[in-house]
């Protein structure tokens, strides 16, 4: 009977084999089963620990932690992947960890910001930055909360809120930052034109801002931006409306006798109407609004209306502007 011999080497090599297998079948287990961590940013001020949402597919990518200890900041993207239009704004709570339960944090300073200012459609994602110290105080070793509301857009309605948040460890005492005195702000103005006679004949008058959140486009002396909000009453519910008349005919080709022609002082980006019967009714879309000589013209419905003009621009402001325009 013969005995085969192995040689050493074969043993060796074979051995080498196993052990490559084995570290291949390792590493792709772990590539594959788990995930790793999400990185935060961390400075010397605070420390971001995690973000969450309400809703699957929308949420917060925490961008930096900017500003200093006067005027700290979160630099957070809103991502939206919901497959629906989300709208939001600069206004945030936020939420202290005591015994292990959230509780809301009072501000040192009420700052009212907008809480709907932008829209967001499916695939797409925004850059915002929250100001953390200027309204609130902030005590080193304490686990806070930044949250902020959504909510889905169908064309006008909105869905119940929903939050995104982002959770942080500050590191040091953070007090709020004082108001500065701030250059004074005024909403740029609108002109609303219609032909007042047969024969071509115009009037005009300035629309009343019924609403809005305007941001000054320079800073102030200290470098701080300076904003002013109006929260108004609803269309149909405001008092002393500017009135417009337009002709019941006219004898001139070149316009009609209904058309109303809007002038900005300072031009938007987007521009929506609605209206509603003085007496009270339904809130009516206006749709055919076209552009005209640096401005828009439309059609005023025949009757009394009153009309609210709701103009926005890209950089976030937003003025809701109201008139009574008559056609009879």
């Amino acid at each position: 009977m013969m005995k085969r011999k192995v040689s050493v080497i074969w043993v060796v090599v074979l051995a080498l084999i196993a052990i490559a297998a084995c570290a291949f079948a390792a590493v792709t287990y772990y590539r594959c089963g788990k995930q790793p961590e999400p990185q935060f940013p961390e400075n010397e001020l605070l420390r971001v620990l995690d973000t969450g949402s309400d809703a699957e597919g929308v949420g917060f990518e925490v961008m930096r932690i900017g500003g200093g200890s006067v005027n700290l900041r979160l630099d957070l993207r809103w991502k939206n992947d919901s497959g629906r239009t989300i709208a939001y704004g600069l206004a945030f709570e936020l939420y202290q960890m005591k015994d292990g339960v959230w509780q809301k944090v009072t501000p040192a300073r009420q700052i009212d910001y907008p809480a709907i200012q932008y829209s967001l459609p499916s695939g797409m994602d925004n850059e915002l930055s929250y100001d953390l110290t200027a309204p609130y105080n902030l005590i080193a070793g304490e686990r806070y909360r930044l949250q902020t509301e959504f909510r889905h857009e169908e064309g006008t309605e909105y869905s119940e809120p929903m939050a995104n948040w982002v959770e942080l460890e500050v590191k040091m005492n953070l007090p709020y930052k004082e108001a500065q005195p701030s250059d004074p702000i005024t909403i740029p103005e609108l002109q609303v034109n219609a032909m007042s006679g047969a024969m071509g004949e115009t009037d005009e008058i300035t629309a009343s801002p019924c609403a809005y959140y305007w941001q000054s486009p320079e800073p102030n002396e200290d470098g701080t931006m300076s904003s002013v909000i109006g929260c108004g009453p609803e269309i149909g519910e405001e008092t002393s409306l500017p009135e417009i008349t337009a002709a019941s005919a006219s004898l001139v080709s070149h316009r009609r006798s209904n058309e109303a022609r809007l002038f900005f002082e300072v031009q938007p980006d987007t521009v929506r109407i609605q209206c509603v019967p003085q007496n009270g009714g339904e809130v009516e879309t206006i749709t055919g609004i076209l552009p005209y000589d640096g401005g828009y013209a439309f059609d005023l419905k025949s009757g009394s209306f009153v009309y609210r003009v709701i103009a926005e621009w890209d950089d976030g402001n937003r003025v809701e502007y109201g008139f009574i325009g008559k056609w009879l």
